[in-house]
């Protein structure tokens, strides 16, 4: 129903290819992958979690902003000469501490 590859990344666990089957979305399956990936990346004491979004995709875009990831660099994909794409990053919380939330 949904599938997400990750690699370690500069020390962080990356993920890419997310995807859910479009007779599966609106079930929250692309936010519990992300929190499986996020949980894997806390398991092996990774400092944060990265991933690449398509600019051309604000709807996911927004997702991963709501759902803590923070941009941190464009690039462009092979054979562009502007950006096409937003790297974004979140800072694992510790194991068995709650993630702080910034007033």
């Amino acid at each position: 129903m949904g599938c997400v590859l990750t690699e370690l990344l500069e020390g962080d666990l990356y993920f890419g290819r997310l995807a859910v089957l479009p007779t599966a979305r609106g079930k929250n399956l692309a936010r519990r992958l992300i929190e499986a990936v996020e949980a894997e990346a806390r398991a092996r004491g990774l400092p944060g979690v990265r991933l690449g979004v398509r600019i051309a995709l604000p709807d996911n875009h927004r997702l991963f902003t709501s759902l803590g990831y923070a941009e941190i660099s464009r690039e462009a994909h092979p054979g562009f000469t502007h950006p096409t794409s937003i790297n974004m990053r979140k800072a694992c919380a510790e194991r068995g501490r709650a993630p702080r939330i910034a007033s």
